[in-house]
């Protein structure tokens, strides 16, 4: 699931009763197309989600929660620019809006406006100091820019508020990896691994760990576990890009297949 799928279920669980608003002010058309956009939606229907959103702000366009599915929606088919639109206007409607901030951070942050990002995390953060995902981010902002500990920090912090949050944990020993320090990279792809079994960056983020500590025969064992579901495994520069690493853990990719 990627992270604008999950926004996208968070956000109208937790907002469903919000669907009642524009009956309340008369608009019971709206409040339909938006239930009728947001199965679309779940069911992967993006460009008839986003045509129902559409109809829904037609007819009631004062509809925040309209205007941030649809950019959901946007964002999930790489339409960065309406997307971002659609995210402005939904907090123009509901400045209170945590998920909002959270999803325009992310597309400032991919445009590489690094501040831009951290000032929406922040109002994230400012709205729902328990939400897991912009702590992640901000660990993986604070990550781009080599602040390492930073990172760790928000990382810690994710995992303090979901402990089955894997990616979390996943990146964290990642930090780790990059400090030097390996045994706790190694309990955290231990612990990710352990969370979610059908992620094969786990598998290397411990083959790659139990290679720096010197443990070729486990490094091999995950490695060939990698080759079983694809022969591109054998290519550090492939890895590098499927599993968006850095130089470094690239360079620590081909070490282990050296050893094949």
């Amino acid at each position: 699931m990627s992270n604008t799928e999950e926004k996208f279920l968070a956000y109208n669980k937790s907002n469903k009763n919000s669907l009642l608003f524009p009956v309340l002010n008369g608009r019971i058309g709206a409040a339909e197309w938006l239930k009728s956009g947001i199965d679309k939606h779940r069911n992967g229907d993006l460009p008839g989600a986003i045509a129902d959103y559409s109809q829904a702000i037609r007819l009631y366009s004062r509809y925040p929660q309209a205007w941030y599915n649809r950019g959901l929606a946007q964002d999930s088919r790489g339409d960065y620019d309406a997307a971002l639109a659609d995210y402005e206007e939904a907090i123009r409607l509901n400045p209170q809006d945590g998920d909002a901030y959270y999803s325009r951070g992310r597309i400032r942050k991919r445009r590489g406006d690094l501040a831009g990002a951290l000032a929406d995390y922040n109002a994230a953060l400012e709205r729902n100091p328990n939400h897991r995902s912009v702590y992640n981010s901000l660990g993986v902002l604070h990550h781009s820019r080599n602040e390492l500990e930073a990172a760790v920090d928000y990382y810690t912090r994710a995992i303090a508020t979901d402990s089955h949050y894997a990616l979390a944990y996943s990146n964290r020993a990642e930090a780790y990896f990059a400090l030097g320090d390996y045994d706790r990279a190694l309990v955290d792809f231990q612990k990710a691994q352990e969370l979610d079994e059908t992620k094969p960056k786990f598998l290397g983020g411990l083959a790659v760990t139990h290679h720096a500590l010197r443990q070729f025969e486990q490094a091999l064992e995950f490695w060939r576990q990698l080759l079983q579901l694809n022969e591109r495994y054998r290519d550090a520069e492939w890895v590098g890009r499927e599993f968006n690493w850095s130089n470094l853990l690239v360079e620590a990719v081909r070490k282990v297949i050296a050893l094949l």
